[in-house]
């Protein structure tokens, strides 16, 4: 069996201060919910599109498959940076976009996103990038997965939205929502609160037991920095806010290739109706039990 995850965490090296988005009015764009719980949204690039990208709150930085890159003329900047997966590391150049409209509405610059070949983002070749928090961490928004809607609050906060609400920490290029445990000596995880993944993920760390979890059978993850084995797994329990998951088929992946930068694994947002996010105020908001 062989499984993709796809995730990034990108060490800059001499990158540029952190993206002023211009915030946007109360708007909302239409996404497609993909077969694995990606998000794809219509997206142009310097006026170029419909694009196809999707939104990845575990990615650091927005991404850009190399073809279209060329097709946009993109000079590289003459920085590059560190790509940290699951499997490994790679070094990657960026480049720097005018102008990412996401659905017509909102707009942002994204000062240095990072170029990979389009089979490592994606295998099928339907993917033409990713937006990360580079373009996400200063902003406040909904994921409304019911509606199949995200709603850019821009400078207006949403009055108390419903839910389970989380403290976040959004540094370095990562989010992370810490998770009291209500049983275990693992009595508080920090996740990674992720679009991007199809399953829960969690970092084996030496010394830290799991004894939530059930071994199930070995399979292999593929990341842009390679390939590794990792352990399916059968999440017994997991407590996100008043929120508690129950028997949830993931996998169990070795911290030590992750790194220390990604806390204890990937929480894949699909699994909720909605999610809210405010980076400034450093907390997120999860809305109804699991799907």
């Amino acid at each position: 069996m062989r499984l993709t995850l796809v995730l990034l965490l990108l060490i800059p090296v001499a990158s540029p201060g952190p993206v002023r988005a211009a915030a946007p009015e109360v708007s909302h764009s239409t996404f497609v919910l993909e077969m694995d719980g990606g998000i794809t949204l219509p997206v142009r690039v310097n006026g170029l599109g419909p694009l196809r990208f999707r939104l990845d709150t575990g990615a650091s930085r927005s991404v850009l498959s190399d073809d279209l890159a060329d097709r946009l003329g993109l000079g590289q900047t003459g920085q590059s940076t560190v790509v940290v997966t699951h499997s490994g590391r790679t070094r990657q150049p960026l480049v720097r976009v005018e102008e990412l409209a996401i659905g017509g509405e909102a707009r942002f610059p994204v000062p240095a996103a990072l170029v990979l070949p389009a089979t490592n983002l994606d295998p099928t070749g339907r993917i033409d990038g990713l937006i990360g928090q580079d373009v996400l961490g200063p902003l406040v928004f909904t994921i409304d997965y019911a509606q199949r809607r995200i709603w850019w609050h821009g400078r207006t906060v949403p009055d108390s939205p419903r839910g389970t609400r989380l403290s976040l920490e959004v540094t370095n290029g990562r989010a992370l929502v810490t998770l009291p445990q209500r049983s275990g000596p693992a009595a508080v995880l920090r996740l990674m609160p992720d679009t991007g993944a199809d399953s829960l993920v969690l970092f084996a760390h030496p010394g830290r037991p799991l004894p939530f979890v059930t071994p199930l059978d070995t399979v292999r993850v593929r990341g842009v920095a390679g390939s590794r084995p990792a352990r399916r797994v059968l999440v017994q329990n997991l407590d996100v806010g008043s929120i508690r998951l129950t028997d949830h088929v993931g996998l169990l992946v070795d911290g030590t290739a992750a790194g220390p930068f990604m806390g204890d694994g990937l929480l894949p947002l699909h699994l909720f109706t909605r999610v809210t996010f405010n980076g400034p105020g450093g907390y997120a908001v999860f809305d109804g039990s699991e799907k």
